[in-house]
């Protein structure tokens, strides 16, 4: 059930995901930076709920991989 409820939820705020993460850019980037300085570039990274992947792609990886609940998130990070 809460896992049927959250699948709703982000599928509802996918289209806007982008424009939320923009607003709060200094929460966003200060969370970047956090990551960054513990995953080094080149690494290997599983980003469970990864939005739209931006803090994946950050990362710089070797291989990456993202997954979300919201297929409209994926869909959205796939063509970024």
């Amino acid at each position: 059930m809460i896992k049927d409820r959250s699948k709703e939820f982000f599928e509802r705020i996918a289209d806007s995901w982008d424009y939320w993460h923009a607003r709060n850019w200094y929460y966003h980037s200060k969370m970047r930076t956090l990551v960054q300085g513990m995953v080094p570039p080149g690494s290997v990274v599983l980003e469970l709920c990864s939005g739209t992947g931006d803090l994946l792609a950050s990362l710089q990886p070797s291989r990456g991989i993202g997954l979300n609940l919201a297929k409209g998130l994926t869909d959205l990070a796939a063509r970024k």
